[in-house]
């Protein structure tokens, strides 16, 4: 059973909140923090060829009382994407159409939200959108296959700004409020038989769509967004191990260099 646990600044006492959800041990179990509450979900799912129920449990962070705020059910499916904008946690459900050997084929039911003030869920939009990320009251998305679009939230129109590539047909979203970040990491893990990991890539666009650089991370086991001040990869090389960019240099391009040399 998974716990969510509080420990302090120096790491030297643990105290569990609560028990979650099963868990077999791996690492899918995900959390995300808004006022004096967790969001817990389990990541996993795409896989599954039995049907099973996905659930957002609310924990609170005094009490450990917790209460399922959304749930769903089906084959190959799961809660992805889960993050928290002012009083709302948004998160998408996918679900896999097919698995083999060579591509994994996914789709994406729509993103939702859960209202923490009101206890409601809404459905945000009903399009294949694989990531999204809200900066300054304007929501930016990727719908698959086509590319990333942006919102004013409260608005019903919406604009695209950047296509999507043969390389970049399904992208992970984040920004550090001063450019908009994709990465196809995802994109190329389902496309393992076509393109491996040597088109991994950050595109780097600013908030009209217009593209700043574009940087590959060949033989990158994962892409990790970072904050305002770097970007991040796992090389495949242990040699190398975890890899940085100072954003500083990314209109440039910059080097990538090791964390720990």
């Amino acid at each position: 059973m998974a716990q969510l646990c509080r420990m302090d600044k120096s790491g030297t006492t643990r105290e569990v909140i609560g028990e979650l959800i099963p868990n077999d041990g791996v690492d899918s179990i995900r959390a995300v923090f808004q006022g004096e509450y967790a969001f817990i979900y389990d990541g996993s799912g795409l896989a599954d060829e039995q049907e099973t129920t996905k659930s957002i449990i609310e924990v609170s962070l005094t009490s450990g009382d917790k209460k399922i705020v959304y749930e769903v059910t089906g084959k190959g499916i799961s809660i992805t994407n889960v993050k928290c904008f002012g009083d709302k946690i948004f998160f998408t459900v996918r679900e896999a159409d097919s698995i083999s050997d060579k591509a994994i084929s996914v789709h994406s039911r729509g993103l939702f939200s859960y209202s923490c003030s009101n206890d409601e869920i809404e459905e945000v939009s009903g399009q294949n959108i694989n990531d999204y990320y809200v900066v300054d009251g304007t929501m930016y998305y990727f719908v698959t296959g086509e590319g990333l679009y942006k919102i004013d939230i409260g608005s019903d129109i919406s604009q695209k700004i950047w296509e999507s590539t043969e390389q970049c047909d399904m992208c992970s979203v984040s920004s550090d409020g001063e450019y908009i970040y994709l990465n196809n990491h995802k994109y190329c893990y389902y496309m393992w038989e076509l393109y491996g990991f040597s088109e991994n890539r950050y595109i780097v666009i600013d908030k009209g769509g217009n593209v700043i650089n574009e940087i590959l991370c060949p033989d990158a086991l994962a892409l990790y967004f970072g904050d305002d001040r770097y970007l991040f990869y796992k090389s495949m090389n242990d040699a190398e191990g975890l890899m940085y960019m100072k954003k500083d240099d990314i209109e440039t391009g910059g080097d990538w260099k090791q964390v720990f040399e």
